[in-house]
């Protein structure tokens, strides 16, 4: 059974593609240029608030844009070398843009009383909730030091068993009425009106999981043995409370949400 692919030339031809290749060097130079702001808001925090804001944004916008067209080719094919070998590289590149962000959020945080005051202004007014929330998960940060090392080594840790569980599950397949199957096609399955194909196709599924659970346990156990290790160090409370406030839901909203499943 023959996937259908996303058509992704709206974003990039190709990995090669002058584009691609183009803005791979604009975000080098965004990521040098948000550097000289940080350095700028910090001397003069009222001068240089929103040139801050908008370097931040040309930087992260092409970060996202460049890494979310690899993400989308490898998700799409995880035995894509060319694709991983990108996705690598653009973490590689990223991180002195995270060492940037994370210097902003903490010099934000520093200046809070006059940048609260500075949202106040109308040409805030579509940046004020994003400031206000940078400034609140800026008391969560560790020291600069501590954070540039987490940066590096998730690139080896929590993301590298999140993309091993991407490639198990895209990958695992079995034999269904005498073809293999993908457990994907066997998911969609799963909307067959005949029930029994439904039934059979489910315990197929099951089975087919069962064979994996050993390596998937521990690529989740690798991705939130990380994630409670990382959000401790931050003073969260808990994982659970970072999630939270990462999905802008209020914890006693989360709380009665899960009573009433429970």
């Amino acid at each position: 059974m023959d996937l259908p692919r996303w058509n992704l030339n709206s974003i990039y031809p190709s990995f090669d593609s002058p584009e691609y290749q183009n803005d791979i060097q604009s975000l080098r130079e965004q990521i040098l240029e948000l550097e000289r702001f940080v350095q700028a808001f910090e001397k003069e925090p009222s001068v240089f608030l929103m040139q801050l804001i908008r370097a931040w944004e040309r930087a992260c916008d092409t970060a996202e844009n460049l890494d979310s067209y690899a993400q989308a080719v490898y998700t799409a094919d995880t035995r894509n070398e060319q694709a991983l070998k990108e996705i690598n590289s653009i973490e590689t590149l990223c991180l002195p843009l995270k060492a940037a962000v994370i210097g902003m959020q903490k010099l934000l945080y520093t200046h809070s009383d006059p940048v609260l005051s500075l949202l106040d202004a109308k040409e805030y007014e579509h940046y004020r909730f994003f400031v206000k929330e940078l400034i609140f998960d800026a008391a969560h940060l560790m020291t600069q030091a501590e954070e540039d090392l987490e940066a590096d080594l998730a690139r080896s840790g929590a993301d590298s068993w999140s993309r091993l569980h991407e490639a198990i599950s895209s990958n695992l397949a079995v034999w269904y009425e005498g073809e293999k199957k993908t457990v994907t096609a066997l998911r969609e399955l799963a909307f067959s009106p005949d029930r029994k194909i439904r039934e059979s196709a489910y315990k197929a599924e099951i089975e087919a999981w069962k064979s994996v659970e050993i390596p998937l346990a521990a690529c989740l156990n690798g991705v939130k043995g990380w994630a409670v290790s990382i959000d401790g160090r931050r003073s969260w409370k808990t994982s659970l409370e970072k999630s939270a406030f990462q999905n802008r839901l209020d914890p006693c909203t989360l709380e009665v949400l899960i009573s009433t499943i429970e």
